[in-house]
């Protein structure tokens, strides 16, 4: 027989007044361990709408459930008729990065939490990344090797200048 891995018991749910807290004192630690600016800016705006989104919606505290809702949020909130954050001018999706990075955020901070021993797990460990897909190369011949989008980096340009050239030398092309 099989046991269920996580129980709903070990999901560490906290309250939204908690979360105001907690979410000050990791932007302070940010600010005192001298985080960029921009880094500081973009976690606070992620996390104080994830705040003003669990009130939106009524929930009292945030766990896995509650990340998992907010993010499906972020990827489709321009659909409904109110617009993403109550914004009605906001009716147009916003991209995979934001995604992932609402996804790093919250990870990062929640793993915060759990290593100042606030909270005994992170509600995000059940939580996979988004799909993003297999990386595209180019149909050039000089640039085969290179990926097609500036966000997929998996191969450099000089190790990919290298590919190039010894699979001309091995293949017989100039």
């Amino acid at each position: 027989m099989q046991t269920a891995l996580r129980s709903l018991n070990s999901d560490s749910n906290i309250g939204i007044n908690d979360l105001r807290r907690f979410i000050k004192g990791w932007i302070l630690d940010g600010e005192y361990r001298q985080l960029s600016p921009r880094t500081l800016e973009l976690r606070r705006h992620f996390l104080n709408k994830l705040v003003w989104w669990l009130e939106n919606e009524g929930f009292e505290s945030c766990g896995t459930f509650e990340i998992r809702a907010f993010i499906g949020y972020v990827s489709n909130g321009h659909l409904s008729e109110q617009g993403r954050w109550g914004n009605p001018a906001l009716k147009t999706a916003v991209k995979s990065r934001t995604v992932k990075d609402v996804h790093a955020a919250l990870r990062t901070f929640f793993r915060f939490l759990v290593s100042e021993g606030y909270i005994p797990v992170s509600p995000m460990e059940g939580l996979r990344p988004q799909f993003i897909g297999p990386t595209r190369f180019s149909r050039s011949p000089k640039n085969r090797f290179m990926p097609c989008s500036r966000h997929q980096r998996e191969v450099s340009n000089l190790e990919g200048m290298k590919l190039y050239y010894s699979s001309c030398w091995i293949l017989g092309f100039e």
